[in-house]
């Protein structure tokens, strides 16, 4: 029988070492972990400078180690920095991105830190600091039977600090979006101003306060031919003159106007002897259902008033003619025509020779033109002294003439005589008409027919020429050309807004009207130019990445690479994604860049912007899907896509003959961080242009 042999106290040793050892080594490789964490990132910049291009505001760091370890440290124990401050020049500079630990990370060693993106380029600038106008952005129309009026911004202009290229042509900034879906009278609100571009630009102050004014929609109705009738004549009176016929322009809510038929009176009841009285007519229904009277032209008339002995008892009339017509001129032209009347028939009217009076009537006719010519020099002289007495007094003598509009046209054109001292014509007209209106109510009786054709004039004329000027190069240069179309159209818009205050005569959709035939034939092709520009500009960013990168891009078939992994996603089948033809290695370039993705997202934000302004409700959510079908053939057709397309074919076969480099993951992730800011873009711009 074999006695078994007892192990040696060494053995023993051995064995325990081994267990001791298999047990730290099995718990070093259980125990190790991966943690990423999203940090924000502190950028340097020399004082006086800044980065003209908005980098990344976070970072992924990842740190690999021992779970225990791991899990005592969180996002306050770690911070990120990119340092451009040693750069005092303008020019493009890259650095990398420093990890700093904090707390108890700074004790902690054996820990792996991998920063993704590792490296950052940006622009540094000079920093310049001007002041720019605030325009309000609102949001839906308010409920029905209310409408928009205007709005009043406090402050209207910010200063705003940044990157000398930007904040040079930076003339105006955006603020936070206002509903006005649920808002039925006036309000007021705190928003924030906002930059659309990429640029980091600030102002100051953040905030302002817009005043928004939302009134019960009013309707405008203009009647013509509106006979009027006197009434409380005393009997013994008769009018020796047909009455004209009026026309009248009044507002009020729809349901009051659709029931309204006007009637125009005269009392005749202060009237007690003959004469002529210059008197206004007065609209019955004015006040009822709440409708307005907002002019009556014309807006006086002379009633002749005369007995009724002096027509009916006289069995002759005698007409006397100028005792101050020439000699032969009295020889042939009797002095007086009896014309026979019948006792019991009211008298009938006869007709005059036409052919005696022809010369007479033509010397009234020369004096009348000259007295009026006479009366228009004086008050072009009177404007010149400022004698306001004197303009009104000479307006209210010229009413009665068939020249008045003379008279307003001589007001208009000395008005606007040496008043333009700006480059920029807008800066001009708020402050001429806020002048030519106190002016106009102490001139003229029917001041808003009179500010209305001078606002007119102004438009149809100086700012119709401005606009002109500044939109002439549209096929040199789409850029400058949809810049300057969508701040024309929008400091127009504003400049209506604040003349909307003034009473412009009867059409109170005068401005408005005026603004879209000064812009119609621009606004017109529009949509055709902003999708030339787009992408016009997104091809020159993306061929300008690739040249950069030294790299020739090739077409790529899709009916491989990312097309069959989605199939065979799609349908289970067994995954072989290694490519049957040799290994492509791009030593770990993924072709995709964030700054290049924020320059299209950038590009398309500003066309959403200007869609939303030039496009009107009938065809805005068609030209916001257009603007965005470019951006997703630019950014995920041919950058997102081109990336994945090449990076599979970086993948090794499934027999690789030396240590696989798998980039195809790096390639995946930087397009999921690019996916999820079209994403945001989607949500924020395009979904409330669309809906």
């Amino acid at each position: 029988m074999k006695i078994p042999r007892v192990p040696s106290f060494i053995e023993y040793v051995i064995v325990l070492c081994l267990a001791i050892l298999t047990y730290f080594f099995y718990s070093l490789v259980i125990d190790t972990e991966e943690r990423y964490f999203t940090i924000p990132i502190n950028v340097k910049i020399h004082p006086g400078f800044t980065i003209s291009r908005a980098l990344p505001r976070t970072v992924s760091v990842l740190l690999r180690g021992s779970r225990s370890v791991l899990a005592r440290i969180g996002n306050d124990n770690i911070s990120t920095f990119i340092d451009f401050s040693p750069y005092n020049e303008d020019g493009v500079y890259r650095e990398s991105v420093q990890v700093q630990r904090l707390g108890i990370f700074q004790g902690i060693d054996n820990i792996e830190i991998e920063v993704t993106p590792a490296i950052l380029e940006s622009n540094i600038e000079k920093k310049i600091t001007r002041e720019v106008q605030v325009l309000p952005v609102f949001l839906n129309a308010p409920p029905s039977d209310y409408e928009f009026k205007g709005y009043s911004v406090y402050p209207n202009t910010v200063k705003a600090s940044g990157p000398r290229s930007v904040v040079e042509d930076l003339v105006m900034v955006e603020t936070q979006e206002i509903n006005l879906a649920q808002e039925t009278s006036n309000f007021a609100s705190v928003v924030r101003t906002l930059y659309s571009g990429d640029a980091l630009v600030e102002f100051e102050p953040e905030e302002v306060e817009v005043v928004t004014r939302i009134e019960k929609e009013i309707t405008i109705w203009s009647v013509e031919d509106i006979s009027i009738k006197v009434i409380n004549l005393r009997t013994d009176f008769v009018l020796q003159d047909v009455l004209p016929l009026f026309t009248l322009v009044v507002r009020g809510p729809a349901d009051g106007i659709s029931q309204f038929e006007p009637t125009l009176t005269i009392d005749a009841l202060f009237i007690e002897r003959e004469g002529d009285y210059l008197v206004t007519p007065q609209l019955e229904e004015e006040g009822e259902r709440g409708i307005e009277l907002i002019s009556l032209y014309p807006p006086e008339i002379m009633l002749r008033v005369q007995t009724v002995e002096e027509v009916v008892e006289p069995q002759l009339t005698t007409i006397d003619f100028p005792q101050s017509l020439p000699q032969g001129q009295q020889d042939e032209t009797p002095q007086q025509q009896e014309i026979p009347q019948e006792q019991e028939e009211p008298p009938q009217q006869q007709e005059l020779p036409q052919e005696q009076f022809e010369k007479p009537k033509m010397r009234i006719q020369d004096k009348y033109n000259q007295i009026e010519d006479e009366l228009i020099t004086e008050f072009r002289s009177a404007f010149h002294e400022m004698a306001t007495e004197r303009m009104r007094e000479i307006a209210g003598i010229l009413a009665h003439f068939k020249g008045y509009h003379r008279c307003v046209d001589a007001f208009i054109e000395e008005s606007q005589a040496n008043t333009y001292i700006y480059h920029d014509v807008y800066e001009d007209l708020m402050p001429l008409c806020k002048k030519v209106n106190g002016l106009v109510h102490q001139v003229f009786s029917s001041p808003e027919s009179v500010m209305g054709k001078f606002v007119l004039n102004l438009y149809e004329v100086k700012l119709q020429e401005h606009v002109k000027a500044k939109l002439s190069n549209k096929e040199d240069d789409r850029e400058h050309f949809l810049k300057n179309l969508h701040e024309l159209y929008a400091r127009t818009g504003r400049l209506t807004a604040a003349l909307s205050d003034y009473r412009l005569g009867s059409d109170a959709h005068l401005l408005t009207r005026l603004t879209k035939h000064i812009f119609e034939k621009y606004l017109q092709g529009y949509i055709q130019c902003e999708e030339l520009h787009l992408r016009e500009k997104m091809s020159e960013n993306l061929k300008s990445y690739y040249s950069m990168l030294g790299h020739q891009k090739k077409l790529i078939q899709q009916t491989g690479g990312l097309q069959d992994l989605q199939n065979k996603l799609r349908t289970k089948a067994p995954l072989n994604i290694g490519s049957s033809g040799p290994q492509v290695d791009f030593k770990g370039q993924t072709f995709l860049s964030q700054e290049i993705a924020l320059n299209l997202l950038n590009e398309s934000k500003q066309a959403f912007n200007r869609c939303q302004l030039l496009s009107n409700q009938s065809n805005l959510s068609t030209h916001a899907i257009t603007i965005f079908d470019i951006l997703t053939e630019y950014l995920c057709n041919e950058h997102i896509e081109y990336a994945l397309e090449i990076g599979l074919q970086g993948i090794p076969s499934s027999e690789p003959k030396s240590y696989p480099q798998i980039y195809f993951f790096n390639v995946a992730g930087e397009a999921n961080a690019i996916f999820h800011l079209l994403e945001k873009q989607f949500s924020d711009v395009l979904v409330p242009l669309i809906r």
